[in-house]
């Protein structure tokens, strides 16, 4: 094999042993995270209940899962008015001026974006 043959070899393993590591990760997080899933369903089908005493419950409930929320909602930047203004100010009596004119302009709504309005616990 020539140089750069070898370098480029040595190149694609180094990504696919990159690849292949964050994707390994990726399935032992979610394989973690169903595991966990399936043991609280199976001890709340034998009627264990959670020592979660975080959360006051009527008789017979009981919570499976508790988790970190954030509430989203849709809002805006502030509006701004873009255009332009013409006339001019008339004195009327001393140190009272009249402005004749008028705004020409318009309106622009802002950015839509998502915000964050709340955050707390979700317990199912």
């Amino acid at each position: 094999m020539s140089f750069f043959q070898n370098f480029k070899a040595k190149r694609a393993a180094k990504r696919a042993k990159k690849l292949f590591e964050s994707e390994l990760a990726e399935y032992n997080s979610e394989s973690e995270l169903l595991s966990r899933a399936l043991e609280i369903f199976s001890d709340a089908s034998k009627g264990e209940e959670p020592s979660d005493q975080g959360l006051v419950q009527k008789a017979g409930e009981l919570v499976l899962w508790t988790g970190s929320a954030v509430y989203h909602e849709a809002g805006r930047t502030p509006s701004k008015y873009v255009g332009g203004s013409t006339g001019f100010s008339v004195p009327v009596v001393a140190g009272i001026r009249v402005r004749v004119g008028s705004f020409r302009g318009q309106m622009v709504p802002g950015e839509e974006m998502q915000l964050d309005k709340d955050q707390g616990f979700v317990k199912l």
